[in-house]
């Protein structure tokens, strides 16, 4: 997450929970390997929280993975996979937590279809999904909304679980590959009440640049659902999702533009009390006239600065 303060915040996945959850492209590590460069994480962070503690504030936290099995009682299986993410966080002394999922329903977990790998992961999701229930037709349609509607149930879920500073991270990623999918009246239904249940705990959302990474016409939350999140009076963070150092900043030039596009000029960051260790929302006013967007937005392109 790169914010517009002087507070900086680093996140990793927690590592997932067993062999047969990783990605393709991580079939030479194993859960342990995960594990261990977690570890080394929270270690690095640690050491350059102390080192730049006179310049900048950096605040430590975790991305969360929600993967259940079909093979196993779910309402048992989110309860381990909750407390695990708790143990977690009291065991690092985490300062937030970003509450995202990147598989859907019994795609990831098993069967080895992350929805957020690739268009063809996408599509066997969709499928193995709409094989496993008889109500859904056999039409491309049906089968992407089944997808999307377990998305949004299971994203859910995570609220539930999840406290104020926490962060719900890429709200619609289940667009990655669909986004020309309209949402009808029963998904919106769902997505209406998680954002009724993200105002009720105060909790953040992440306006996310990654997503014209995948190359996709807006951030993450697309324009539809953004509507609707300002309309509820939500609060929102600013995030390159970065998953390295060539990531920092990444597309921030278009998320000055989309900022402007939506009229959004306020955003929170997660402030520390540096006696108390109390952590709050600090709202930035007038956003889109600070001079942290110098290094993204060129001068005589938008003279605003």
């Amino acid at each position: 997450m790169f914010l517009l303060t002087a507070a900086d915040i680093f996140s990793e996945h927690i590592p997932r929970f067993s062999n047969k959850d990783l990605y393709p492209d991580e079939s030479e590590l194993t859960y342990q390997d995960l594990i261990e460069r977690f570890n080394k994480f929270i270690k690095r962070a640690r050491e350059l929280k102390l080192k730049y503690k006179n310049e900048i504030t950096l605040l430590i936290g975790m991305e969360t993975e929600y993967i259940v099995d079909n093979k196993k009682d779910k309402e048992i299986e989110d309860k381990v996979i909750f407390a695990t993410i708790n143990e977690y966080k009291i065991k690092y002394c985490l300062d937030y937590v970003v509450g995202s999922e990147n598989d859907a329903y019994l795609v990831h977990h098993g069967n080895g279809y992350p929805i957020d790998y690739s268009s063809e992961k996408y599509n066997l999701a969709e499928n193995f999904l709409a094989s496993a229930d008889l109500n859904v037709e056999n039409s491309e349609y049906a089968k992407t909304k089944n997808l999307i509607k377990i998305y949004f149930q299971h994203q859910y879920q995570v609220i539930k679980n999840l406290n104020k500073p926490d962060v719900i991270g890429h709200f619609d990623l289940c667009r990655i590959f669909r986004k020309d999918f309209k949402f009808d009246q029963e998904i919106l239904q769902q997505i209406n009440i998680n954002l009724d249940l993200i105002k009720k705990k105060d909790l953040l959302i992440e306006i996310n640049s990654r997503a014209w990474k995948k190359n996709l016409d807006s951030a993450y939350p697309f324009k539809d659902i953004l509507r609707l999140m300002i309309e509820k009076d939500i609060k929102f963070t600013l995030s390159d999702d970065a998953h390295g150092p060539d990531d920092v900043g990444m597309h921030y030039d278009k998320l000055y533009q989309y900022l402007n596009l939506m009229n959004i000029n306020r955003v929170y960051s997660i402030e520390v009390n540096v006696n108390t260790g109390l952590k709050s929302y600090q709202p930035y006013h007038n956003i889109l006239e600070n001079q942290f967007w110098k290094s993204f937005v060129s001068n005589q392109k938008n003279n605003i600065f």
